[in-house]
């Protein structure tokens, strides 16, 4: 509470980007750099339980679980979103395997579809439940990458080339620059 360091969590992690407590009440970590690149789950406690998934991931960098509880895990350098079984770790494929230009973080939309943030691509890409691409909902970004959203809807998207933070309403229609550019250095998380 007064923000004082109590002690590492966990170590020995290569490279960490993200990070989210999944639906087993298991903290599930990403790795940027590591050799295998499987995905980790500890305990709250910070006790390392096992590499989740059988296979890794490259350059893992976006996280998130659909309806049914399975796992997709988005690859920065692989331009790509991959499926695990949300019990076992099992590779399930490429949920995504192509249109993506360096996908950072993901999410899904309560209907089931997945919303993608292409950095490279400088765009906001929604796919539907089966991983087939919808429609580009915001183009003309440079890096989007961070993302939160407000009590009513609104988003939030970190906007890494120009170190903005740009308002979007729940319809991905721009309000304003919430932090203008040049103030934060690639705003990602």
């Amino acid at each position: 509470t007064t923000g004082a360091f109590i002690e590492n969590f966990a170590e020995g992690i290569a490279g960490p980007t993200r990070m989210k407590i999944g639906p087993d009440g298991l903290l599930y970590v990403l790795q940027w750099s590591n050799s295998n690149n499987k995905i980790l789950r500890y305990d709250l406690d910070g006790t390392f339980v096992d590499e989740f998934t059988d296979v890794g991931v490259p350059q893992s960098i976006g996280i998130d679980w659909d309806n049914q509880g399975d796992l997709y895990v988005s690859s920065y350098n692989g331009s790509s979103v991959r499926k695990f079984n949300g019990s076992s770790g099992a590779d399930m494929g490429l949920f995504i395997s192509g249109g993506l230009q360096g996908p950072t973080n993901i999410w899904f939309e309560p209907d089931g579809n997945m919303i993608v943030l292409s950095y490279n691509g400088g765009a906001i890409k929604r796919y539907d439940p089966d991983g087939n691409f919808i429609a580009d909902l915001v183009t003309g970004l440079s890096g989007p990458e961070g993302f939160d959203f407000f009590p009513n809807g609104d988003l939030l998207i970190g906007n890494g080339g120009d170190g903005s933070i740009k308002r979007y309403d729940s319809q991905f229609n721009f309000i304003e620059n919430f932090i203008e550019p040049g103030i934060l250095l690639t705003p990602n998380a």
